[in-house]
């Protein structure tokens, strides 16, 4: 029986590490994917005519994606986040990351792999060219603590007043209740994204404290 265990521990370690190998080549080729897709999006706005015609192509392609994130990327629902002035790196990188299943979500990991190459680069810089919005309220979390729990840990990478770079995205002015949710994702490992440093950062984050902080980040603009 030890024997017929040690064995059994043996092929769930190789399919484990099977699996890693697996999920960490699929990352990197997601990543090589969306550096040349960025290198190409940089092609088209050096050329003001060409960068004008990709933004009005990106406005007639986000037709199903207004559904849930709105036409000027200011979402209705507020589980689910902003797109406006979003960095359209990051958007793109994500577009690779959720037709990979770097990211796993029901709809945007399917709705990721019906855009082209080019669809994908001019939604990107529709939504990064729209204004963001003023701000949402959140009142379930205290603003006082998040505000000091944010410039702790998340300036850094986020910014001191939110909003982002290439890497990391925009969070100013996102919606409270997808803040919560996002970070409750990666304290509970959810994002399936082993790569990523949020897991670390929102690992010891109390319910109370996620809450504080979507509530002072909601309202940054």
């Amino acid at each position: 029986m030890m024997l017929k265990a040690r064995v059994t521990l043996r092929w769930i370690s190789i399919i484990s590490l099977s699996i890693l190998g697996a999920s960490a080549a699929g990352a990197a080729e997601s990543d090589d994917k969306a550096e040349l897709l960025i290198q190409k999006m940089k092609q088209v706005v050096a050329d003001p005519g060409r960068y004008a015609e990709a933004v009005k192509r990106g406005e007639q392609r986000v037709v199903l994606c207004q559904y849930c994130h709105g036409k000027n990327g200011i979402s209705k629902r507020d589980n689910i986040p902003n797109l406006a002035a979003q960095h359209v790196e990051y958007l793109i990188r994500q577009f690779e990351l959720f037709a990979d299943q770097g990211r796993v979500d029901p709809v945007m990991s399917e709705l990721a792999t019906t855009l082209s190459d080019e669809e994908r680069i001019n939604v990107a810089l529709y939504y990064s060219s729209q204004p963001p919005g003023p701000g949402h309220r959140y009142d379930e979390g205290d603003k006082n603590i998040g505000k000091k729990i944010y410039h702790d840990q998340c300036a850094a990478c986020h910014g001191q007043e939110g909003y982002g770079n290439d890497q990391y995205p925009r969070i100013a002015g996102q919606q409270g209740r997808y803040l919560v949710r996002t970070l409750a994702r990666y304290r509970s490992d959810e994002h399936l994204r082993p790569n990523s440093p949020m897991q670390a950062i929102a690992k010891p984050l109390t319910n109370e404290q996620i809450k504080s902080l979507a509530a002072y980040i909601s309202g940054l603009k």
